[in-house]
């Protein structure tokens, strides 16, 4: 792979402290290969066609269809005409933390967490492309989200921040009512991410998991493994050490309740596990983040 310079957010968005851009492109010919470092991307084709390029492989795309780029995903375009991308740019923490109803539906997980790990692994083969309804319905949040970032009026952010859910809980139901993909292997294992969502602070099987996909055991892991890259086990550890971060970054409460909250009975264990993912102790994690928790105590409230 060529090496390349990443984007970062900072780089086209001049407000400090919000991880969101939007920005309507016009292409014709090629567009190089780049990558984000810092950020994921959603992209919803407005009008005209091209070639996009992951990694080593290509696909064409036209108006309305909708895809997500993870960070670090090597991407490009090619032989574009009249091509209008919308390239909406924000902070995948975003959902963890502000919507937490809307990564328990398998339409989220399928669009913004499996099909991204896919073109990451080479392995995309499913295509979502929006009814012209729903297209209708989705540019005209577009275009709110554009406005507001463009006049900057009392409360944009939030109002900004507003419409880009409102966008992802469309996209998402629009998934889940297309037919082509219920079948898949994609949909299967976004609704056992679902699942996860709702039950990882309890101890979800892995038998359980399979019999929601309508896989054997042995089918479930496999294709579990291929699309996120680990087990349904290690999958369930990093999403309750990712929650035992946020909680350590920003609340005084004792490590030993912080463990109980993230599911672990056994603060040692859950230790051991958090240092697993992230090479230090929760207790060396939060001193590192010392800073931000005085600044939101001397504010107030905690996030």
């Amino acid at each position: 792979m060529q090496s390349m310079e990443p984007f970062r957010l900072e780089d086209f968005s001049q407000v400090k402290d919000f991880p969101f851009f939007i920005q309507l492109g016009f292409q014709q010919g090629d567009f190089f290969m780049h990558r984000h470092e810092d950020f994921c991307e959603a992209v919803i084709v407005t009008d005209g066609s091209a070639l996009h390029i992951v990694e080593d492989e290509s696909y064409p795309v036209n108006r309305g269809d909708v895809f997500v780029i993870s960070g670090n995903t090597p991407h490009g375009f090619k032989n574009a005409k009249d091509f209008k991308p919308c390239n909406i740019m924000f902070d995948p923490s975003f959902f963890t933390s502000s919507a937490q109803e809307l990564v328990k539906t398998p339409g989220f997980q399928a669009l913004f967490v499996v099909e991204p790990n896919l073109l990451k692994s080479g392995g995309f083969r499913a295509r979502f492309k929006l009814a012209p309804e729903d297209y209708d319905t989705a540019y005209n949040t577009i275009c709110d989200m554009f406005n507001e970032q463009a006049l900057k009026l009392s409360c944009w952010q939030t109002k900004f921040k507003t419409d880009f859910l409102s966008l992802c809980i469309h996209l998402s139901r629009c998934y889940e009512k297309g037919t082509p993909h219920k079948n898949s292997d994609l949909y299967s294992i976004a609704e056992a991410l679902a699942q996860i969502e709702k039950g990882y602070l309890s101890d979800l099987s892995v038998t359980e998991l399979a019999k929601l996909s309508n896989y054997s055991q042995r089918q479930f892991l496999r294709i579990f493994k291929s699309v996120c890259g680990c087990t349904p086990t290690e999958y369930i550890r990093k999403r309750r050490i990712r929650d035992a971060c946020r909680m350590l970054r920003s609340s005084p409460e004792p490590i030993t309740k912080i463990a109980v909250e993230c599911g672990y009975a056994d603060s040692n264990y859950f230790s051991r596990a958090f240092k697993t993912e992230t090479g230090m102790t929760p207790r060396a994690y939060r001193a590192g983040h010392m800073t931000d928790m005085v600044t939101k105590q001397s504010s107030g409230f905690f996030l």
